[in-house]
């Protein structure tokens, strides 16, 4: 029969803290990017246009919970399995998005995007508070606590599904600059970026549901020994001793919810001929995201080649080394990246495997 095994169900337990935060993306797209104004001068302005398929998903749950779900409440005989808080959140949406971009030949740049987002698919599961006590020896339980749900149409799922509709926007700013470091002039780089602060409204059809409940097992009792006969009539008599104090609301209608979105700043320095430092830091908003902080080596193989190695600390995971790989061929960029060396690796220590290309063209 299948199931987990067993070192696997160890090896997962011993990486939880008593906070965890879990999560993804997996994103499709494709874009253009033209010249508005004559080539050649200072500033220049472009426009851009972009389509893509979003999906994400990110969770902030106990170190109790996932024992919970791979062991059972065996190991939990005698103490209460605190479940929660718990915070589950999945998106799927379609973005069309078009922005201005402002260049100068020295290397800075501003660009600003707006999207219109068509809802597919979200779901939300949230407890503040879900305790799961066990009596020594496991005839007593209880289940106390607070669940709430939102969900949009189960029964309009795909890509055509139009559950609800949105807007978000970007912003990019990069400023170049140099600086002299052993006897010569280099080149600095700042970056920053606010991407993705959005909402999106769900359709009449999305449901919310919520309920605080308090339940209690004290197993089955008996008067006599005699009455526990299988095959007899008294055993259809025999009453359960579970009992429960449930509030509990349900509704279909209209909510909304912010997207996650992401600041980012990052600084870099050449530092020797081919060799360039970078130092940076991300957050996610409303992502069940930890402060990510990271730094990057890359070298310059050829004019039109670069390989980078990188290591941060944070987001959803703790440690990670990434590397990265980028390109010029003619009128096209390259580039392809790992973001979890680590997970390749060591399989059963890592907690996290992520990896990305692009390429993007210009006409």
């Amino acid at each position: 029969m299948g199931g987990i095994d067993e070192n696997l169900k160890n090896s997962v337990s011993s990486r939880l803290i008593k906070k965890n935060f879990a999560g993804g993306d997996i994103n499709y797209g494709a874009g253009i990017t033209g010249l508005i104004n004559r080539p050649g001068r200072i500033n220049n302005l472009y426009w851009q246009f972009g389509i893509a398929d979003r999906e994400h998903f990110d969770a902030k749950f106990t170190d109790d919970l996932l024992n919970f779900v791979l062991f059972g409440n065996k190991r939990f005989a005698g103490q209460i399995a605190r479940l929660g808080p718990l915070n589950i959140n999945y998106f799927r949406f379609q973005q069309a998005k078009t922005g201005l971009i402002f260049g100068h030949t020295a290397g800075s740049m501003f660009s600003i995007t707006l999207s219109y987002l068509k809802g597919e698919q979200h779901y939300s599961l949230n407890s503040s508070d879900l305790d799961f006590y066990t009596s020594p020896i496991g005839d007593q339980v209880s289940l106390t606590g607070d669940i709430a749900l939102r969900s949009t149409d189960t029964s309009n799922t795909g890509f055509g599904a139009f559950n609800g509709n949105g807007f978000s926007s970007d912003i990019f700013m990069k400023w170049s600059s140099s600086m002299f470091l052993r006897g010569k002039k280099r080149p600095t780089l700042l970056n920053f970026s606010f991407t993705d602060a959005g909402i999106i409204y769900w359709n009449q059809s999305s449901l919310t549901y919520y309920k605080n409940m308090a339940y209690f097992y004290e197993g089955v009792v008996l008067d006599s020994i005699g009455e526990f006969n299988l095959l007899g009539s008294q055993f259809g008599k025999l009453n359960d001793s579970i009992s429960a104090s449930v509030q509990y609301g349900m509704k279909n209608g209209r909510y909304n919810t912010p997207l996650p979105s992401t600041v980012r700043f990052s600084v870099a320095q050449e530092h020797h001929d081919r060799w360039i430092i970078e130092a940076g830091g991300l957050y996610r908003i409303n992502a069940n995201f930890t402060p990510f902080g990271y730094l990057k080596e890359s070298f310059r193989i050829k004019e039109n080649m670069i390989a980078s190695l990188s290591a941060g600390y944070g987001g959803y995971g703790r440690l990670s080394v990434g590397t990265e790989w980028r390109m010029s061929i003619k009128k096209f960029d390259v580039s392809a990246g790992i973001t979890n060396i680590e997970g390749i690796i060591f399989p059963m220590k890592s907690g996290g495997l992520g990896g990305y290309a692009m390429i993007r063209g210009f006409f």
